[in-house]
């Protein structure tokens, strides 16, 4: 017998017990599934982080509408509606820079509601809201709508066409007229 020929034998017997053999199997499973798992639980987070980041920007929006309703804001200019909403956000450190408040005018003609792709600025004067009922009155109708850029948990090596920043808003309506 050659030598060719008894190393081809090694070697398939080698090759033979090498497939055959699963020691570290649940290892290679495990690596492989280890980054799929961990970027899920990631983007898991995140849409958390950002489901609760709205709900606190609704319910703040809510709240200083029913204060300007109830005629608790005493002024409500823009500066006064954006401090009182960033009092309601201690959680966004940056609010009073980052923070976007609208006050738009609603045609009562029409009742043609704002678009809903509008870009977060600063738009309006103030408010001057109807605070008691008169029966038989018609009213002007404002929107109120606040806008704050915030920052992913999620890393962008995860999801590369992601954005750092994502947009929440929240908007309300509110008997009076805008100025």
């Amino acid at each position: 017998m050659s030598v060719f020929k008894l190393g081809r034998r090694r070697a398939r017997a080698s090759i033979a017990r090498f497939g055959c053999d699963e020691a570290g199997s649940a290892v290679l499973t495990y690596v492989t599934m280890l980054p799929f798992v961990f970027g899920v639980f990631l983007m898991t987070l995140d849409s958390g982080f950002t489901t609760m980041r709205a709900s606190l920007v609704e319910r703040a929006v809510d709240m200083t509408a029913r204060s300007i309703r109830n005629g608790a804001l005493a002024s409500p200019t823009l500066s006064n509606i954006r401090t009182d909403l960033c009092s309601r956000l201690t959680v966004f450190p940056n609010c009073a820079t980052q923070l976007k408040v609208q006050i738009i005018a609603v045609p009562r003609a029409s009742f043609a509601m704002p678009a809903r792709n509008l870009t977060c600025a600063d738009q309006g004067a103030s408010i001057t809201p109807v605070t008691g009922f008169v029966a038989g009155q018609e009213n002007p109708v404002a929107v109120l709508r606040a806008c704050l850029d915030v920052t992913s948990f999620t890393p962008l090596a995860l999801m590369p066409n992601r954005p750092g920043t994502y947009s929440v808003h929240a908007e309300t309506v509110i008997a009076g007229s805008a100025t």
